[in-house]
């Protein structure tokens, strides 16, 4: 069995130790991990060396934290040993910075773990993550904090220790093997006053009892979450038991054969050969004696309680807090895939080497289609690394699609940013949003201000946003976003979800104030085959008068499904539920349907025509007997059946004249006064009506 460079992700989830005041304890691997912030102040960042590799050896990096996607870069000055730094950062601008992590304000449960993995709460550590396909010399870690005038300096060094994966192929009858092994995390340099052995911890060992042969992310080895049982989680959906329990790990440096100086775990056979091996490690505090002079832990059993020693230690507590869970995943197999999101890149600086394309089983063919990177910057197709210097600023959106034959060919939009030599960019985050299965559906992400794959102008107004977005877009950090699904012919939409945690069932979904990058995946579900017929079974309606006001529709379905009504033209008429409400006179289409189910087919639609006319009116008017002429004025009173209002005109225009609804005497003889309707859209003219009578002489 030998070790060989593997594709790693590996996971850790530190618990806060109140015990640890001189120094960031642990608490974490160097592929994916959970470190608590027990340095007394808040950090605005995290640096991760790994010394002996180079950046191109870099795969995946954990980009979903308070500070997003690291800024990657490489060390030759010692050309036999160089130095490759994953660092996460935040921006200080306007005397400010874009991100912290905070000092817990209480001990950190180990089960607590997952919520480090959500950068809307800062719960007093942060999670961070990157893989490599070459095996690092050494890895350190160190928090940044600020220096008080906006620099980010190194802070305590963070204690990790790493397993490494060993490999032995198939060979006879043998099955393929893989087996863990993890040491002692590296010391912090400088080393003051080293003794013969190191710090001592107590290790507990977790493995899968089976394996996926589904790829896993690095983004899934996290702690599960028991309010999400859908979260993707460090076991991938196997069974897990304790292999190995209260196993001291400490540093022998004069005999390195020691039986301390590592914990080797079973060999674990590869059925098929393609399997993904994943361990949990759980790590407590050591605070039983040592060795006054060489620092040795001389407790080396732990009792039934879980606390205290064995024999002369029996009464001596020697298990303290829980330091830490690191969880970790091997692919042995290697699957093609595609990292997740670039770096940003500045003018007149040397781009590190940045591996896009990550290796599977077979040789890979891919393509940078959809855009271009900036001047000066090159795509190698064949090794899958992006290069050079970046001779323009801006930001600059692209494709690049990968297939090696074997597994499912892999594409990812991305868009590089690149500052101004010497300029600080404002703090970003990249939103992005994933169709499974592929090509069940379109999905965008509709934002404002943000460049888009594909295109190189930035977007200006949501309507610009709507005619070029697709599925990955840029914000700073603040905006919001709105995410949109379409489904395609024989799928149906079954809900937006992050990292396995259900968001909604709506095809639309928003994101507001967005801090974070974001990956969503919408997914869809083939479309129910359906075998049930049905017919809609909808009575005339007989002609209407408009003074019917409603009329009761009375539609049914074979299936018993609710029917559902639509009318025009909608000025004379509407209806609500099966309600049918007419407000004008005309021809009015009703129409009757029935969508179906998951189960049922939608039913022909069935079509009724409803002439609706107007009704007739009459009016009353009341007779006037003779009046005398002194009497100046009379109120007419005519009225009509329909409640509408009537006009009047005088046809003996020298005896009197009308206004509004008084009758004005002139002089002696026959008046005549005519009362008229005009109609209305609901009623026709009604038929005027008159009235005679004389005016007299006379007096009071």
């Amino acid at each position: 069995m030998k070790a060989i460079p593997l594709i790693l992700y590996l996971g850790f989830l530190a618990a806060f130790s109140i015990n640890s005041l001189k120094a960031s304890q642990a608490f974490g691997s160097i592929n994916n991990f959970d470190t608590v912030n027990d340095t007394g102040t808040n950090c605005h960042g995290f640096e991760i060396e790994l010394d002996g590799i180079h950046s191109k050896d870099i795969t995946y990096t954990y980009d979903w934290n308070h500070y997003g996607t690291p800024v990657i870069s490489e060390d030759n000055t010692d050309t036999n040993n160089p130095k490759v730094f994953v660092v996460y950062r935040a921006t200080f601008t306007n005397n400010s910075w874009s991100a912290y992590t905070a000092v817990p304000a209480a001990p950190i449960a180990p089960t607590m773990g997952h919520q480090f993995t959500d950068p809307s709460t800062n719960f007093g550590g942060e999670h961070f993550g990157v893989g490599y396909s070459a095996v690092p010399s050494s890895i350190r870690y160190n928090w940044l904090q600020d220096d008080g005038s906006g620099n980010l300096i190194l802070g305590p060094a963070v204690s990790v220790s790493t397993p490494v994966f060993n490999y032995a192929p198939a060979g006879g009858a043998a099955l393929a093997q893989v087996q863990a092994v993890i040491a002692p995390p590296f010391p912090p340099l400088p080393e003051v006053n080293p003794r013969e052995f190191g710090l001592a911890t107590w290790v507990k060992e977790i493995r899968t009892t089976t394996h996926t042969n589904n790829p896993v992310k690095l983004r899934d080895l996290v702690s599960p979450d028991t309010n999400f049982p859908t979260m993707h989680n460090w076991a991938a959906g196997e069974p897990a038991e304790v292999e190995s329990e209260w196993t001291i790990l400490q540093t022998d440096t004069a005999n390195t054969n020691a039986a301390n100086n590592k914990l080797i775990g079973a060999a674990e056979p590869l059925n098929n050969g393609d399997e993904v091996i994943t361990r949990r490690y759980e790590f407590y505090k050591y605070t039983g004696p040592l060795d006054p002079q060489t620092g040795e832990a001389l407790a080396d059993s732990v009792s039934p309680d879980g606390t205290n020693g064995v024999g002369q230690y029996s009464n001596t507590l020697v298990v303290g807090n829980l330091i830490g869970v690191q969880m970790s995943a091997a692919d042995a197999a290697g699957h093609l895939g595609l990292i997740d999101h670039l770096p940003d890149g500045e003018v007149g600086t040397h781009y590190p080497d940045r591996t896009v394309v990550i290796v599977g089983t077979a040789p890979f063919t891919s393509v940078l289609t959809n855009g271009a990177l900036p001047p000066g910057m090159s795509y190698d197709a064949t090794s899958g690394v992006i290069s050079g210097t970046p001779q323009t600023n801006g930001d600059f959106a692209f494709t690049i699609t990968a297939s090696d034959g074997v597994d499912p060919d892999a594409s990812n939009n991305y868009i590089l940013t690149v500052a101004k030599a010497g300029e600080i960019p404002a703090a970003h985050s990249l939103v992005e949003a994933v169709a499974m299965p592929a090509g069940a559906g379109v999905v965008a992400v509709v934002p404002q201000g943000v460049v888009t794959a594909g295109v190189k102008k930035p977007v200006k107004t949501p309507t610009e946003a709507a005619s070029v977005i697709k599925n990955i877009a840029k914000l700073t950090n603040g905006q919001s976003a709105t995410l949109t699904a379409v489904t395609a012919p024989g799928y149906v939409f079954a809900g937006w979800s992050e990292a396995g945690i259900p968001m909604t069932n709506s095809t639309n979904y928003s994101l507001i104030n967005v801090r974070a990058n974001h990956e969503l995946i919408a997914k869809f579900t083939n479309a129910p085959v359906l075998s049930t017929v049905q017919t809609i079974t909808f009575p005339e309606i007989p002609a209407q008068q408009v003074i019917n006001r409603t009329v009761l529709l009375g539609a049914t379905a074979s299936s018993k499904l609710p029917v559902s009504y639509s009318v025009t033209p909608s000025k004379i008429a509407s209806v609500t539920g099966n309600t049918l409400t007419l407000t004008g006179a005309g021809i009015v289409n009703v129409t009757a349907t029935q969508a179906g189910n998951g189960s049922v087919k939608p039913a022909n639609a069935v079509r009724h025509l409803v002439v609706v006319s107007k009704s007739s009116q009459k009016i009353t008017f009341p007779k006037i007997k003779a009046t005398k002429l002194t009497a100046g004025m009379l109120l007419l009173s005519a009225t009509t059946d329909s409640n509408l209002p009537v006009t009047y005109k005088v046809l003996t225009p020298s005896t009197a004249l009308v206004i509004g609804n008084w009758l004005i005497l002139k002089s002696y003889g026959l008046v005549v006064v005519q009362a008229k309707q005009t109609g209305t859209d609901s009623y026709l003219p009604a038929e005027p009506a008159t009235v005679s009578f004389r005016v007299i002489p006379g007096f009071w």
